[in-house]
């Protein structure tokens, strides 16, 4: 698809956001907002803002769809515009609508998703709708960029409360010797649940991040947000409970973690890609080697990362190790031949599976002593 809106003159590139800007009739911006110590920053926002408006032709419209906190496009971002551009509604157009795509999935989910418009004025909005009903399916314009903004925020914060309820409900099923996994395959039958799946933790960009421009910004309005606050706390620490079941079981079959090797499998946050922003991997390898086991690493689309040792051959990886922790669903582990691992692995063998996602019976059945999260 690229070679061909390349070659046909409808896609071009260039690295001068300024001339790039002065060309254009709509401007996006989906640049990131980094969580720090005091909360999300807007630097790299308002960096390029502030090169658009430089360079902004009469009557063009500008888009956000980065994350940030409700306010942020009209109260920041409109005044910095405007400093530069005129007036917002007559010299140019204003509007958030947030980013909506996941890796595998972009092209169909930027064309699919529901896209949410909110401008600064009534008449950015409506630029904004009129935009993307030109290639989204459809266009809910709320017609107020604050809301827009809270939207976002909103659905993620959504699935992090969800997946830190699912954690909890493995973390205790685990104590109790219940199957985690049948439980939410059983509970989701009901109309009114939807029971997310508990995992090794929650990575990405997004998820991990956006529940704390609720947190600062209740933190602003006297608001605590005591149950936003606790789901992020349940998801950070669970790769300290794989790192827990990967002792465990190791003792259980007679192991001390100093003297093992562990094949960690998944680099990546997300199954069958090579995104490695906040994986859960990281914290899980550095609590590893911090208790003094050997570990290896393989991850089939990720190469490198800060300086971390990662390779493609699974069976070079797992070969006379003790443990083997799965992070990762990629595809490619579903389809796996169990028996060749637990061959070539020291017996008796652990398998970790951090995304409850492997097929229990059949490890089992190949001599592998198996813990699933919340097992």
């Amino acid at each position: 698809l690229v070679q061909r809106v390349v070659k046909s003159g409808a896609l071009k590139a260039t690295t001068d956001v300024g001339k790039a800007a002065s060309n254009a009739d709509v401007i996006l911006i989906i640049v990131p907002t980094p969580l720090e110590a005091d909360g999300p920053n807007l630097r790299h926002v308002l960096e390029a803002a502030e090169v658009v408006a430089k360079h902004l032709k009469k009557g063009a419209l500008v888009i956000l769809e980065s994350t940030v906190y409700p306010g942020a496009t009209k109260n920041i971002l409109c005044p910095l515009i405007e400093k530069y551009a005129g007036k917002v509604g007559e010299d140019f157009y204003l509007a958030y609508s947030p980013e909506r795509a996941i890796p595998t999935r972009s092209l169909k989910e930027i064309t699919g998703n529901v896209r949410i418009v909110g401008g600064v004025d009534e008449a950015s909005s409506l630029k904004a709708e009129e935009f993307y009903s030109q290639f989204v399916n459809e266009v809910v314009n709320v017609h107020d960029s604050n809301t827009a903004e809270f939207i976002k925020i909103c659905e993620n914060v959504y699935r992090d409360v969800n997946i830190a309820l699912a954690n909890e409900i493995a973390l205790i099923a685990g104590k109790m010797d219940i199957d985690v996994k049948k439980v939410i395959k059983a509970a989701n039958k009901h109309p009114r649940v939807n029971l997310h799946v508990p995992g090794a933790g929650v990575g990405g960009h997004c998820i991990p991040k956006d529940p704390y421009f609720l947190i600062n910004k209740g933190k602003d309005l006297g608001l605590p947000m005591n149950l936003i606050r606790a789901a992020r706390g349940v998801n950070e620490k669970m790769p300290e409970h794989v790192v827990e079941l990967v002792e465990e079981g190791l003792e259980h079959v007679g192991k001390t973690i100093e003297e093992s090797k562990v094949a960690v499998l998944g680099f990546a946050y997300k199954g069958d890609t090579s995104d490695i922003r906040g994986a859960p991997s990281e914290e899980i390898i550095k609590r590893l080697k911090k208790m003094g086991c050997t570990v290896k690493i393989q991850d089939p689309y990720v190469n490198h990362s800060n300086g971390i040792k990662i390779q493609q051959e699974v069976f070079d990886v797992v070969n006379e190790c003790d443990c083997i922790v799965l992070v990762t669903d990629h595809s490619d582990y579903r389809n796996i031949n169990i028996e060749k691992l637990a061959k070539i692995m020291k017996k008796p063998a652990v398998f970790i599976d951090g995304r409850n996602f492997m097929d229990e019976d059949k490890l089992e059945k190949a001599g592998f002593e198996y813990y699933g999260v919340g097992r």
